[in-house]
């Protein structure tokens, strides 16, 4: 659950080195490798997961997946319309040893992130938890985990995820159903305390959550299922589309607050585009969406974050980001 307390599950790297041994075989399904431009598992149709179907509960598919030395990577796999997502990951070395075991936080995705010791390939079973009701299809990412850097609206950003910048004031995010938060953060901190806003616009992506983050620290938040999404520091605000709620996160190393409220405005479409504007008002920053009022946020923005969530396979857009 999103709202969890805080369990320190991670870091996936050796958590489950044990004695335990799983028998490698040969055959494999698929060998993974991840393209060096894009940084992530490009497969022959262009989608960056390889899709595939479990047979049965007790049905098991194996990967050869290669890894270069001291690259952090991430292995995950989501279950394309299924709310509660119920794929196991685990990885193996060619002998057989159990390097990690994805943890379930959240309900959309499971996930290892690792940094391998050697340059070599390594081994990936995929298998379903039981369940109730239980279902088959799933989608395979092998990715790694590097910000790439991008320009518009006049700024410099670094950035996870797919973006493709086309015109001055916009730019676009590729989805591939990740499920993951992809983000844009500015290189340089903000100075002073001028208004801050953009617009968040869907090309074709589904109704995906947005926000954006406060005073982010450049390392990684590394538990719950925001690892890797969110930084270890900083105040996030993330708006639920779908759920037509927000939520405040206060993130500081190894602990986190989380803060819930509806928040319904008919007036909030992603076709048309939903402007984000954060007002510096008696000495804090107040967030509108659309015009309307939600609530304080903080006082210093940093370097500011911009969030998306990667959700479908459609596209996103970031437009007229302005400090004035």
């Amino acid at each position: 659950m999103r709202n969890s307390p805080v369990i320190c599950f991670f870091i996936l790297m050796m958590l489950f080195i044990s004695c335990q041994k799983e028998p490698v075989g040969i055959k494999v399904i698929k060998k993974l490798t991840v393209n060096p431009e894009s940084h992530t598992f490009i497969n022959d149709d262009g989608n960056h997961y390889f899709p595939n179907t479990l047979l049965s509960l007790q049905d098991n598919h194996k990967y050869e997946l290669v890894m270069n030395k001291d690259v952090l990577y991430r292995i995950s796999a989501t279950q394309p319309d299924v709310f509660l997502n119920r794929i196991q990951l685990t990885l193996v070395n060619t002998a057989g040893d159990t390097i990690a075991i994805s943890v379930q936080e959240g309900p959309a995705k499971s996930f290892i992130v690792t940094k391998c010791p050697a340059t070599k390939s390594y081994f990936l079973t995929v298998s379903l938890q039981k369940s109730s009701n239980p279902s088959f299809n799933y989608r395979l990412y092998f990715e790694e985990i590097v910000d790439e850097t991008e320009s518009f609206s006049g700024y410099g950003w670094y950035s996870s995820g797919e973006w493709i910048s086309k015109e001055t004031n916009s730019i676009e995010l590729k989805n591939h159903d990740s499920r993951f938060y992809r983000h844009l953060k500015l290189q340089n901190s903000i100075t002073g305390n001028p208004d801050i806003s953009f617009t968040v616009q869907s090309g074709s992506a589904e109704n995906f959550s947005f926000g954006f983050v406060f005073e982010p620290s450049d390392a990684p938040l590394q538990f719950s299922d925001y690892a890797y999404d969110l930084p270890d520091r900083g105040k996030a605000f993330i708006y639920f589309f779908s759920e037509s709620k927000y939520s405040i996160i206060n993130i500081n190393t190894g602990e986190m607050s989380l803060f819930w409220e509806d928040f319904s405005n008919s007036n909030l479409d992603l076709t048309a585009g939903i402007k984000v504007e954060l007002k510096y008002q008696n000495n804090e920053y107040n967030i509108y969406l659309n015009g309307k009022y939600v609530r304080y946020i903080g006082r210093y923005p940093g370097k500011f974050m911009i969030l998306l969530e990667e959700k479908g396979n459609g596209i996103s857009k970031i437009r007229d980001f302005k400090l004035l």
